[in-house]
């Protein structure tokens, strides 16, 4: 793309190529902001690569763009819905308005809605509560309450949560909450939330995910995000018909009682059948993807007025629905350097992955790896490396397949 022509949407957070993605899937092209600027993002999309999140870093380099392509949307991802704020109650957002963010972000406020409803809740403890279990806000569930998860209001990608020890009663400090862990399956849903033809305001559940949470590379971080596995009914025994009308149904709550819009998130961990709201993401998920590959449905073209008009890129004979996908990060063991003559294809091709096809066809089609840096790349330990990504006809064929190619991809790149 050209910078005299238009895109039709300025897509802004942590790392950005899977919503791109999404944007030339629903015929679209792109501006993006992020971290890591890797190389494998869509044909045409022009991608920048900021310091940080923080908005002295991201706003010098987004305002030009919102005066100079004034129609084009707003795609705030990982971290971008916080500058949401900075930019307004724009109509341009796609998705949640600052003050549904707020709502979503506050957890004395989800807190009480879900319990208002009956709903599963964990026990909480806010900054300026005394600190007694006993005078925590109560969970529904006996069994938990005596572990406590200390997270950050602001946390993206399971950082800023560390586990307290059994017994620690120290005050909660400003900006962060103490949460009551349960055991259990940790998972997401994702959700669509916008006005129907009768212009009443409809939430679907898209569809729920097996998350993958930490990393043995990360063992400070044990909450990090490194993936996902889709459907959750592939990789867990689950009671689809009692827990996925639950599931919908603490959606609608959501949305309702925070004012959600357009596409978002929420995570959960599976105790039995029970599942049990961790947090809310007011925007665009990394998950959203894997349910765009394996159904071939294009998400971003079912938000309002986005993508009339714009042609949807062809599918390939390689293009084709999928019964279990998943994606895993990769994370460095050590410092290294990828070597100058690196080739993302030629090992994806000696994983059994296939090099990329035409334009549309790689629109539509499952990458053996996603995220790429350039050859050349130096990488500090527990830096991410790239995302590994199967496919199979159950999730055990999935995971042996990813398990597989993450072996395979360790021992190529620290083999020097």
């Amino acid at each position: 793309m050209s910078m005299s022509e238009s895109p039709g949407v300025l897509i802004f957070g942590g790392a950005t190529r899977a919503a791109c993605w999404s944007a030339a899937r629903a015929g679209l092209t792109a501006v993006c902001f992020d971290l890591f600027a890797d190389c494998d993002f869509p044909p045409g999309a022009v991608v920048h690569k900021i310091a940080s999140m923080t908005d002295g870093n991201l706003l010098p380099v987004l305002e030009p763009f919102l005066r100079s392509y004034p129609a084009a949307a707003l795609l705030p991802v990982g971290g971008g819905e916080y500058l949401s704020e900075t930019l307004g109650s724009s109509g341009r957002v796609l998705g949640s308005r600052p003050s549904a963010i707020s709502r979503a972000r506050d957890p004395r406020f989800v807190w009480r809605f879900l319990a208002n409803q009956g709903l599963p809740t964990l026990p909480l403890r806010l900054p300026g509560e005394p600190v007694s279990g006993e005078s925590a806000e109560k969970s529904r569930h006996p069994s938990v309450g005596i572990r406590w998860l200390r997270k950050s209001i602001t946390s993206v990608g399971g950082l800023g949560i560390r586990r307290l020890a059994a017994g620690d009663l120290s005050p909660v400090p400003a900006g962060f909450y103490d949460q009551g862990e349960v055991d259990g399956i940790p998972c997401s849903a994702q959700f669509l939330t916008c006005a129907n033809a009768r212009g009443e305001v409809d939430t679907e559940l898209l569809g729920c995910t097996r998350q993958i949470i930490g990393s043995p590379e990360l063992p400070a971080r044990p909450f990090a995000y490194a993936g996902n596995l889709f459907p959750l009914q592939s990789f867990e025994a689950i009671d689809r018909d009692h827990l996925l009308p639950l599931l919908h149904t603490i959606g609608r709550t959501c949305a309702l009682a925070c004012g959600l819009r357009g596409l978002w998130g929420l995570d959960f961990v599976l105790a039995g059948q029970t599942p049990y709201l961790v947090e809310i993401n007011p925007r665009y998920t990394a998950a959203l993807e894997l349910m765009e590959l394996a159904e071939q449905r294009s998400l971003l073209r079912d938000l309002p007025g986005l993508a009339e008009g714009r042609q949807v890129p062809p599918r390939g004979e390689r293009s084709k629905p999928t019964r279990s996908i998943g994606k895993r990060i990769l994370y460095a063991s050590r410092e290294f350097q990828l070597p100058c003559d690196w080739s993302w294809d030629v090992v994806a091709g000696r994983v059994g992955g296939q090099g990329h096809g035409g334009e549309g066809e790689r629109c539509w089609s499952v990458p053996t790896f996603s995220d790429l840096p350039a050859a050349g790349t130096a990488f500090r330990r527990e830096d991410p490396i790239c995302t590994i990504w199967a496919t199979g006809d159950t999730g055990a064929d999935c995971l042996e397949q990813l398990d597989a190619r993450e072996m395979h991809l360790r021992d190529r790149l620290y083999s020097g």
